[in-house]
């Protein structure tokens, strides 16, 4: 005989069983289920994160990748690195506080940990030389060379929250 707490039980686990898909509505539904032993599901790619435009990469994940740049991000993206270069090159005549404060407005948060402990007085470059060569750049990032008096720079920006700025100064010679 079924009692009515045995009855309840069987209710409430066949509610939850329900409630989490534990349910197998289609009996061949085993039959379904890729050679990996994982059921692919299609979600739409978004078109993007965190304020960078993004494309699917092609492959079968479709996972985002950030979109090609546009004339904007092109001019955006040398802006921002010339921004730092110009700071950059300031480092001998400006006091630290001044050069960190100045350089660190157009640095990433992770650039500005990186470069606390940078020497403004240490750098030689004192000005830009020449155009600003664009070597990559996407939706997302890129790495504009950067000429001076004393070097030559490859500048890595990023773009965070619809913002360019600057992850990473790498001197290509010193001189």
């Amino acid at each position: 005989m079924i009692t009515r707490r045995t009855a309840y039980l069987a209710l409430s686990l066949t509610a939850l069983a329900a409630a989490t898909g534990c349910t197998r509505d289609d009996p061949d539904a085993s039959s379904q289920t890729p050679v990996g032993g994982t059921e692919a599901t299609q979600s739409p790619t978004p078109t993007e994160l965190d304020g960078v435009k993004v494309q699917s990469d092609g492959g079968e994940a479709g996972e985002p990748v950030p979109a090609s740049a546009s004339a904007q991000d092109e001019d955006d993206a040398t802006t921002a690195a010339t921004a730092t270069m110009k700071a950059w090159v300031q480092g001998s005549t400006l006091s630290q506080d001044a050069w960190q404060k100045k350089i660190g407005k157009t640095l990433t948060p992770q650039a500005q940990t990186a470069y606390a402990n940078r020497y403004g007085y240490k750098v030689e470059a004192t000005k830009l030389e020449g155009t600003p060569e664009i070597l990559r750049v996407n939706a997302g990032s890129g790495t504009v060379r950067i000429s001076t008096n004393a070097a030559t720079y490859e500048v890595t920006v990023v773009k965070t929250s619809g913002k360019w700025k600057t992850s990473a100064v790498t001197p290509l010679n010193e001189g």
